[in-house]
């Protein structure tokens, strides 16, 4: 018998500032960047590109540029 597994989408779990904050400190302890960039793309799928652009004072064009492993965009 297959198994079909569910996948996964750490953004679906982004649900508080507390839990955010939390996944971020964990990721930038990861000696990795690529892993930091990764969950600022999970937070930005979680909370929206233009409300993080605003909370952050950035355009959403500059977050896009930088927000996923290898300075591209989570898409």
């Amino acid at each position: 018998m297959k198994r079909q597994l569910a996948r996964f989408d750490a953004a679906e779990y982004l649900d508080s500032e507390e839990v955010i904050a939390e996944y971020l400190n964990a990721a930038l302890a990861d000696e990795n960047p690529d892993v930091f960039l990764a969950a600022i793309g999970d937070v930005t799928k979680a909370r929206g590109m233009a409300q993080l652009a605003n909370a952050a004072d950035f355009g959403r064009e500059s977050l896009l540029q930088g927000a996923g492993p290898g300075g591209q965009a989570p898409l």
